[in-house]
């Protein structure tokens, strides 16, 4: 039961960790097929028209890097290290007690 439970959490934590990624990409993507409104970043500070496709999930895709590792990024390494650490004494723990 315990082994189970140890499982569980270690999904738990995997989910979490991978969740961040997963709405940073949907968001590129969804940007780059519904286009989006560049700002600066060499488009200057009054471009007046929308981008697509590559360019608008590039373009999505390093501010919601820039801004997410600048608010987010401590947290989010935390999170990483701890389901590492945590898979790994449960691939042993579960590996022992067969």
């Amino acid at each position: 039961m315990k082994k189970k439970i140890f499982i569980a959490i270690d999904v738990l934590l995997i989910l979490l960790s991978v969740t961040p990624i997963g709405l940073v990409l949907y968001d590129c993507i969804n940007r780059a097929i519904n286009g989006v409104f560049p700002w600066g970043d060499g488009y200057g500070l009054d471009y007046h028209g929308m981008i697509y496709g590559y360019e608008a999930f590039r373009y999505e895709f390093r501010f919601d890097v820039f801004w997410g590792l600048a608010v987010f990024g401590i947290p989010w390494v935390c999170l990483i290290l701890t389901t590492i650490i945590f898979t790994v004494f449960t691939v042993m723990y579960a590996k022992n007690n067969k």
